[in-house]
């Protein structure tokens, strides 16, 4: 659902929400954070196998609904925010 429904929805209201002359700036920024979130995991995963073990999936498994508990919050913060905001 995340993938397919909520997030491409999302991600287009906001994008038209925009001004034009944000989109540059903004796609960058997207990029960046995703490296980042993609580079801690890297980081995370592999202290994990090197001081726990080699359990990679309970480390996926950890990992996932940890990183979906920390987003979930500020994210509904955020849209919150957006949303008021252009009420």
């Amino acid at each position: 659902y995340f993938c397919l429904v909520h997030s491409p929805e999302h991600s287009l209201r906001i994008w038209r929400s925009l001004d034009p002359h944000d989109h540059r700036r903004c796609s960058l920024e997207a990029l960046l954070y995703t490296a980042i979130a993609w580079l801690s995991a890297l980081v995370l995963m592999a202290w994990h196998q090197k001081n726990i073990g080699p359990d990679l999936e309970s480390a996926l498994i950890q990992l996932t609904f940890i990183g979906l508990a920390a987003l979930t919050v500020p994210h509904m913060i955020l849209v919150d925010f957006v949303d008021r905001k252009h009420a």
